[in-house]
């Protein structure tokens, strides 16, 4: 665990590059995510509902601890484009594996 003196300039870094988004093009969608932060990959899925922006408090403090923290806005929800109807969870499902492919994530821990 690092100390008090290392931890706040990490958690500092970490909040700014998660203040900041990311797009990529998904097959017909724009997606949006948030990213900060190095070492093994942890991809936080929000529920329906809500958006990447659900994980604010929790982004920052993953990714100073020295993960990799991604969160994308599933298609349809948050700023990322979408059908004009709604996706099953098992269609959520391969648009988050297309993400990942997309982002070149490979292995990853999901979270949600």
């Amino acid at each position: 665990m690092r100390g008090t003196a290392e931890a706040a300039p990490a958690l500092a870094r970490t909040a700014a590059a998660w203040g900041g988004t990311k797009r990529v093009r998904v097959e017909r969608w724009s997606v949006r995510f948030r990213e900060a932060g190095s070492g093994l990959p942890l991809v936080l899925v929000h529920g329906l509902g809500v958006s990447a922006d659900y994980w604010y408090r929790n982004g920052p403090p993953l990714a100073a601890a020295g993960f990799r923290v991604l969160a994308p806005d599933l298609p349809g929800f948050g700023r990322s484009e979408g059908p004009g109807g709604a996706l099953s969870v098992p269609e959520q499902a391969a648009a988050l594996r297309a993400w990942a492919e997309v982002v070149g994530l490979g292995p990853a821990a999901y979270v949600g």
